[in-house]
């Protein structure tokens, strides 16, 4: 074989697969903006409860410094195909670089969204392949000359400071990390509302925070309550899928009743936002984190964890939803007609 058919070869395997990772994360930003404007869609990237895409593009994780973590996939692989490209000797270590920062977001989706995404699965494996062959063949790397790194990264960092200063925030809904803006408050029963003071539409939202689909159909309950904020109010239920008695321990209801306490301080809806982005997966949180984070009292809010009457208030939470023959989280009730899952959402279109 020649030496320019070598040369041939040896470029094309590390370009096709950056091309590919480009190919995943295209898709991947695809399922990012259903996820999150598209809320009665399942997506095509679900495979069971742990193993959904949704999951992990509704999660804290995959939005980094403003810009969508796809998209930063999508610019980091189109680096990478030009250095492989050119056969630049900068190659190595930025494959590399890209190489452990899969790594480290594999960790993320186990350890702290508890959810795995196959297309995630799929860049990641094009990234630690690149860097298997780059570090294989690293020998034919190259300085090369009249391109510089300048050349090379015009295209993806454009592209970066393009999507910082230009994409619409679609995925933004308020959080505990701000005040909430809108009106909000307690009914007649104690339950927390928030949208409308003089509502066209009321949905009664049932969940568990516990439950990863809730927090996804939740950003999406969200995002209608902030383009019909005078129109549609929200009322929180809590939706414990055990029964929650003081003698159960202190794992029992655990996220309910720091919502609950939380609210007593007046930072209910912040703790619900709070408790959808770190509960989904888990036994258990920790209450010193959420106190620093949504600025409470600590020592308040974990002797009003500790007092019986919280337990007693998740239990007849619990107690209330079964009566009412609601079993299933997520659910929702509209003038007394239960809805399930994405259902909810093309009930609000037909009536806002």
């Amino acid at each position: 074989m020649s030496d320019n058919k070598t040369e041939a070869l040896d470029r094309r395997l590390p370009v096709l697969l950056a091309a590919v990772g480009l190919l995943l994360s295209s898709a991947l930003e695809y399922v990012h903006f259903k996820a999150h404007v598209d809320h009665a869609s399942s997506g095509f990237c679900t495979a069971g409860a742990k193993f959904d895409c949704n999951v992990v593009a509704l999660s804290r994780w995959s939005v980094f410094f403003d810009i969508p973590v796809p998209i930063w996939g999508i610019a980091g692989f189109l680096a990478l195909g030009l250095l492989a490209w050119f056969r630049s000797r900068w190659l190595l270590p930025l494959a590399l670089g890209a190489g452990a920062a899969s790594l480290a977001l594999l960790g993320v989706e186990l350890f702290s969204i508890h959810n795995v995404c196959l297309l995630c699965e799929g860049v990641h494996v094009a990234s630690w392949a690149l860097a298997f062959v780059a570090y294989r063949d690293r020998h034919l790397l190259t300085k090369t000359d009249g391109i510089t790194l300048a050349h090379i990264f015009t295209v993806p960092v454009g592209l970066l400071v393009i999507a910082h200063n230009l994409l619409s925030p679609y995925w933004a809904t308020f959080t505990w990390k701000g005040p909430i803006e809108l009106a909000h408050g307690t009914d007649d029963e104690g339950h927390y509302w928030i949208g409308a003071e003089k509502p066209t539409v009321v949905v009664h939202e049932y969940t568990d925070y516990g439950c990863a689909h809730c927090a996804i159909a939740t950003t999406g309950l969200r995002r209608v309550l902030l383009k019909y904020p005078k129109s549609l109010r929200i009322v929180h239920h809590s939706l414990p899928r055990m029964r929650c008695p003081v003698e159960a321990g202190e794992l029992a209801c655990v996220f309910a009743r720091l919502a609950n306490c939380a609210g007593d301080q007046g930072r209910f809806w912040q703790a619900d936002s709070w408790l959808f982005e770190h509960a989904p997966g888990k036994a258990t949180v920790d209450a010193k984190q959420a106190a620093r984070d949504l600025e409470l009292d600590a020592a308040k809010l974990t002797a009003c964890m500790a007092d019986v009457g919280s337990f007693q208030r998740a239990d007849h939470d619990s107690q209330t939803a079964m009566l009412a023959k609601i079993t299933d989280a997520p659910s929702y009730v509209i003038d007394g007609k239960k809805y399930l899952g994405g259902a909810v959402f093309k009930e609000l279109n037909s009536r806002l």
